[in-house]
């Protein structure tokens, strides 16, 4: 039977997590991990049970046969790993005693229309367990628990900035995580975590895209020469800019059936709704021929940089008037 992962991991008492089979397949290798770590868990060595490992590239069927059919002495229950899968392992678990056994089978990147997917996920009673990258509703509720864990606290601006920035990655996230939680700091700002989760920048990029709605060009010349050092820095500031131009594109397509502060509400990042003001002034600006202009702009200084990179603070600091001179 088909589990999602998400679902797996915040219902594990509905699922029965011994003596039978787990097929975990996807894309995302943190949370493949997490989720064999948490079945292996239940069944952690001790002399009643052994844990045992078989790589398919390099062992054959019959040792899979061997290790599934022999029981020791003592009736130890065998925990078994299963590497490398492929569809011929179809026809030996057909013939395995699951009485004894409780058998994980790790399939990372198989595909959906293989004949061994597909197997598991029609099985009435074996488990195929699907991990892909975290949904944001799974996502938040991860990073409650994780730092609920750690017993950590972030201000609600840092909170709302680290969910929003944060890898969809499992391993990455609970990383990202850990390192937040030894940092000690009491109520951490969006400042704090923006250095310590690898997003230094990213937050001084918003605020330099905000200054384009409503400074002047003196301010956006003099902030574009702090925050913008490196090309690098240039190529991190057009992405963050795309990412907003598509968030003014969905407002502005709404603004005449609904009240602009309610779609700063639905669209804005609450990280930054110290920005509100500068954004719902955006959205009552904005209509589609101003925004086909500024993406207009947004290509052409991709494509300026990509060609003379050496280049990177005239190419912004041009993008960031044009901008400005259109969104006013």
């Amino acid at each position: 039977m088909k589990v999602n992962a998400e679902k797996f991991l915040d219902n594990l008492d509905r699922y029965k997590l011994e003596k039978t089979v787990f097929f975990v397949s996807g894309n995302e290798e943190g949370l493949i991990n997490k989720v064999q770590n948490i079945i292996l868990n239940k069944h952690k060595p001790n002399i009643h049970n052994e844990r045992k490992i078989l790589d398919l590239k390099t062992d054959n069927k019959k040792n899979l046969k061997e290790l599934t059919h022999t029981q020791s002495l003592f009736n130890k229950s065998n925990i078994l790993q299963i590497k490398n899968p492929n569809d011929s392992l179809i026809e030996s678990l057909e013939k395995i005693n699951y009485d004894n056994n409780t058998i994980i089978i790790e399939g990372e990147n198989i595909k959906n229309n293989s004949k061994i997917k597909k197997y598991f996920d029609f099985h009435k009673k074996f488990y195929s367990i699907v991990c892909y990258k975290l949904t944001k509703e799974f996502k938040k509720k991860l990073i409650d628990k994780l730092f609920d864990q750690h017993n950590c606290k972030l201000s609600k601006d840092a909170y709302w900035f680290f969910l929003e920035n944060s890898s969809d990655d499992y391993q990455i996230l609970e990383n990202e995580v850990i390192k937040i939680s030894n940092y000690g700091e009491v109520n951490a700002s969006v400042e704090d975590i923006s250095k310590l989760s690898g997003t230094a920048g990213s937050s001084q990029f918003e605020d330099l895209f905000f200054q384009c709605i409503v400074g002047s060009n003196q301010s956006i010349i003099k902030k574009s020469e702090i925050m913008i050092r490196s090309s690098a820095d240039a190529y991190s500031f057009l992405q963050i800019a795309k990412n907003f131009l598509r968030i003014l594109i969905s407002s502005s397509v709404k603004k005449n059936e609904n009240n602009i502060a309610d779609l700063a509400e639905h669209y804005l990042p609450k990280y930054l709704f110290r920005q509100k003001t500068s954004f719902e002034l955006a959205v009552a600006r904005a209509d589609l021929n101003k925004i086909r202009v500024i993406n207009n702009l947004l290509q052409k200084a991709e494509l300026y940089l990509r060609k003379n990179d050496s280049r990177f603070l005239i190419i912004i600091q041009r993008f960031l008037l044009n901008f400005s001179k259109t969104i006013k």
